[in-house]
């Protein structure tokens, strides 16, 4: 067989498997067209009440495709659905369902893993705590749990969550009171929640929140923005599975900075990160400028 026909049969055998390729068909006059689309929308909340107010919505999906999409709905609580590959969108599912009008703070942050175990993470109100709730095949969405524990006494806001291929689970969030502060906890999948620890070193002198990604082998970089004395800035800190969490760092350019806000982080399958957020200038008589930043971490050479 030539060359160019192993090649012919080739791509043909990974799009009939369904490997993502530009995957085309012989049009008119010989030309050839790219035959994939998006689907027709589907409502994925189907049989749920008309109400205004559907939150919130999140979405987590692993390498193999399976996603958990999330939303907050004002008067029933927290719902989840689950899409499948090769199936589609199971039916929804609710997670906290109070009477009346429960007072939900956030909505839900979500996570998967590689072999389709799910964690929503989210802040319920009066009193402040840090909510989760698990899902794997074999038992479905599981008991609420509480992740602050340890820290009911004090006030609670901005919580994320990731998880690495194994379903191991990161949470972080910051606690607010005399001695505020940024908290993060590990879940192994087969004994729970672990104790909280303080991530950062003093600098969370504002409230906002935090956020956080994992690697695959369960690697972590957590960032939020705080205050070292020396303006609105980005601290990130870094967690190894062997040597736990380092010391907070300040990630952005303070020269001339004003307000350094609304990161987002995400970590590669060696463990290297990507920080990106909104940087404002002031110029003075209260006028400011924004630019796009980004900062990258790499286990070699850091920030």
């Amino acid at each position: 067989m030539r060359p160019g026909h192993r090649l012919s049969v080739l791509v043909l055998a990974l799009c009939v498997s369904g490997v993502a390729l530009a995957c085309s068909e012989g049009g008119e006059n010989g030309t050839t067209e790219d035959v994939r689309a998006w689907g027709v929308p589907v409502r994925i909340d189907l049989g749920l009440p008309d109400h205004w107010v559907q939150e919130g919505v999140e979405l987590a999906v692993n390498a193999d495709g399976a996603a958990v999409a999330t939303w907050l709905d004002s008067q029933t609580g927290i719902w989840t659905n689950r899409y499948v590959p090769g199936s589609g969108w199971a039916e929804p599912e609710p997670i906290e369902r109070g009477e009346g009008y429960p007072d939900w703070s956030t909505p839900p942050r979500v996570a998967i893993s590689r072999d389709g175990t799910a964690m929503l993470v989210w802040l319920e109100s009066q009193p402040d705590a840090i909510r989760s709730s698990r899902w794997t095949q074999a038992e479905g969405w599981g008991a609420t749990e509480q992740v602050d524990r340890g820290f009911q006494e004090y006030g609670v806001s901005g919580p994320d969550v990731a998880m690495d291929d194994d379903g191991n689970a990161m949470a972080t969030w910051r606690r607010s009171g005399d001695e505020p502060m940024v908290v993060a906890s590990r879940r192994i999948a087969a004994t729970g929640w672990g104790t909280p620890i303080q991530i950062d070193d003093g600098n969370t002198g504002y409230d906002y929140g935090t956020r956080i990604a994992v690697s695959p082998a369960g690697s972590a970089i957590a960032v939020w923005r705080g205050d070292d004395g020396q303006g609105h800035r980005l601290f990130a800190n870094r967690y190894d599975v062997d040597a736990g969490w380092g010391n907070s760092e300040a990630i952005g350019d303070s020269s001339n900075s004003w307000i350094e806000d609304d990161p987002q982080v995400a970590v590669d399958g060696l463990g290297n990160g990507i920080v990106v957020w909104r940087q404002d200038y002031y110029v003075g008589d209260m006028a400011y400028y924004s630019r796009v930043t980004a900062n990258r971490f790499t286990r070699e050479g850091g920030w």
